[in-house]
């Protein structure tokens, strides 16, 4: 329940900044990593390995983002970081793919219908967001 509430509120927060500044600050990816650490290893919920791999998750697109150029942004890596550590590997990849799918949806309805460009960029926060309350409603 903690960890549902810590991730609910840094991706809230996240893609409010994410929308309106283009960026998410580093300082409260950092509290709350270190937070989700410190609660995970007093209660015990998930081992070491599966945050590892959560955070791997987002490790990997911070290296893609370097090799794109920044086409893809350093924060989006650094709050699927702080997610996988909230949640684990598993919950983490899922928690990305089915962003990814709302936001290839997303990217797909501009292009058709509202003549945006494939370079154009959007926010990615708000579908990790999306997709989160998903997975509480129906996972």
């Amino acid at each position: 329940m903690i960890e549902t509430c810590m991730t609910l509120g840094l991706l809230g927060v996240c893609s409010i900044e994410d929308v309106r500044r283009k960026k998410v600050g580093v300082y409260k990816l950092c509290v709350t990593g270190i937070a989700g650490i410190l609660v995970h290893l007093l209660r015990g919920t998930i081992g070491i390995y599966s945050i590892l791999g959560g955070a791997a998750v987002g490790m990997a697109l911070l290296v893609l983002g370097r090799i794109f150029q920044g086409s893809i942004g350093y924060g989006d890596g650094l709050v699927l970081i702080d997610t996988g550590i909230l949640l684990g590997a598993p919950d983490n990849l899922e928690l990305f793919f089915t962003a990814l799918f709302f936001a290839g949806i997303f990217a797909l309805v501009g292009c058709v219908f509202f003549h945006k460009k494939r370079k154009d960029t959007f926010p990615f926060v708000p579908f990790l967001l999306i997709a989160y309350v998903g997975m509480l409603l129906w996972g």
